[in-house]
């Protein structure tokens, strides 16, 4: 099940340890194991989380052109730009950041009609020599801690990754394709007919080497997940252990109502947690 749109509102956080819910599944694709070729979506999500390789098909440079099918690697990018929306536009306490608030300029005009400017802005991100990397990195970790800062940074070097071999592939097949265009022109010119099963055009898809290891990208992005959370369970401070001490030297079966109160540690040992007897007689 491929969903589509993926967009913030279609995620439920349920309480801790508990995992996420998927709603809004209007526009997903079905479809069974043995299907080779998924049919081209038109309706590839919000304009926020869409991937940049759909958007860069959306321009007018690209008018005319024939964009390949969303996948898999371009719904994984619409998680990263999830966890953007997460972190750009809220704290950590879930609460809105202000609208002047240095983080909102990250992800400004990522939602842009204009699909040249919604990619314009998303691609700042994925210029290494830019210091608008580090500023953001920084950002996060002084809001979200490091733990987020390091999840935000080796996804987006993980999408980085697929955004440059899949342009390598495209290329590639441009390469290909220009070549076998140069061929056929040479033959015509040599009065032979090309013939079209050696010209037909591959049917498999150009990222197929991308698609054979679908099941390595999964387990990959979620090790960063994995990574951080337990980064988090073990920066949780863990309170202190105490010592019970009864003053009274009355047991816990004298039937008496029981009052506690923490008093500071010795200098070499946990705080001290004092029991108190009260002569009082047990509530009904």
């Amino acid at each position: 099940m491929a969903p589509r749109p993926i967009r913030f509102a279609d995620w439920l956080l349920d309480q801790s340890g508990n995992r996420g819910i998927l709603i809004d599944l209007g526009v997903a694709i079905d479809f069974e194991e043995e299907d080779s070729v998924i049919s081209d979506e038109a309706r590839t999500g919000s304009r926020f989380f869409q991937s940049c390789e759909i958007l860069d098909y959306l321009t007018d440079l690209a008018e005319g052109e024939d964009p390949p099918p969303h996948d898999y690697l371009d719904d994984l990018e619409a998680f990263f730009n999830l966890v953007s929306f997460c972190f750009f536009k809220y704290k950590p306490d879930g609460t809105d950041r202000s609208q002047t608030d240095k983080a909102r300029l990250i992800v400004e005009g990522w939602d842009s009609e204009d699909p040249k400017v919604a990619l314009d802005a998303k691609n700042m991100l994925f210029t290494p020599a830019r210091r608008y990397r580090q500023k953001v990195l920084q950002l996060i970790g002084q809001s979200w801690g490091e733990a987020c800062k390091t999840l935000f940074k080796e996804f987006l070097e993980w999408v980085w990754r697929i955004q440059e071999e899949k342009g390598r592939l495209v290329q590639e097949y441009i390469d290909a394709q220009e070549e076998l265009e140069r061929m056929k022109e040479q033959l015509k010119a040599r009065g032979i007919e090309p013939d079209p099963k050696v010209f037909e055009p591959a049917k498999e898809s150009i990222f197929s080497p991308l698609f054979n290891q679908s099941d390595d990208h999964y387990v990959q992005v979620l090790k960063i997940f994995d990574k951080a959370i337990d980064s988090v369970v073990k920066s949780t401070p863990v309170p202190e252990p105490t010592r019970l001490i009864n003053v009274f030297g009355l047991g816990a079966s004298s039937g008496k109502r029981r009052r506690t109160q923490s008093i500071a540690p010795s200098r070499n040992g946990p705080p001290v947690k004092v029991v108190c007897i009260s002569p009082e007689a047990p509530a009904s």
